[in-house]
């Protein structure tokens, strides 16, 4: 009866210590803590059309902007974003360049991850993008 007893105790202990570190790991994964780090972008480009040309990305953002066929260029020098525009290719491939560096490296990185989800869900459209280094 004792021995019983004595398993019974050892079992509720592993049970409680596996709960335990359960816990403490969801704990410290939860995202909705996450600090959110908000870059300050300089020049704000609201309602602009652009056209068979190449844009420059580097300090500025765009909102409510229509792109049609061009190069995004992207120098690596400061940072840019890209909220509630239209981008239109016209069929053909999206067409980015990178300075040569760490910042071509990051992009061919998240280019091939993006693929990667593109083609493994087969309900969101993914455009095809050219990446090229700036001349």
């Amino acid at each position: 009866m004792k021995t019983t007893y004595q398993n019974f105790l050892w079992v509720a202990a592993l049970l409680a210590t596996w709960l335990g570190i359960g816990y403490d790991y969801y704990d410290r994964h939860d995202v909705s803590r996450w600090p959110v780090v908000v870059t300050k972008v300089d020049n704000l480009v609201r309602a602009e059309s652009f056209s068979n040309q190449a844009v420059e990305l580097d300090g500025r953002q765009f909102e409510d902007c229509i792109f049609t066929n061009v190069t995004f260029v992207f120098r690596a020098n400061k940072p840019f974003r890209i909220t509630h525009n239209k981008i239109d290719v016209g069929g053909h491939p999206l067409q980015l360049q990178v300075v040569q560096g760490p910042a071509l490296q990051a992009a061919i990185l998240v280019l091939g991850l993006f693929n990667e989800s593109c083609r493994s869900d087969s309900t969101f459209h993914c455009p095809e993008i050219n990446l090229s280094p700036v001349p």
